[in-house]
């Protein structure tokens, strides 16, 4: 299990592009623990496996979104 930091805990949605990725590198640089909840798996994947190699402990969590069509 990962060291965690001092600063607490970091829920990132839309991590895996723009904003959400952005934030999610500042924050690993101010020593935050992070989630992180994307739709693209692969961007989403590429992200945490950066993080944990800059030894940034980063949770994935996958999420289906499914939408519904309306009858």
């Amino acid at each position: 299990m990962p060291k965690s930091s001092n600063k607490g805990v970091a829920v990132i949605t839309g991590a895996s592009s723009g904003i959400g990725a952005v934030y999610a590198d500042r924050l690993a640089k101010r020593d935050y623990d992070l989630i992180l909840v994307a739709r693209n798996e692969a961007r989403w994947k590429s992200l945490s496996s950066r993080l944990a190699s800059d030894s940034v402990p980063a949770s994935r969590y996958g999420i289906g979104l499914v939408a519904q069509q309306r009858a």
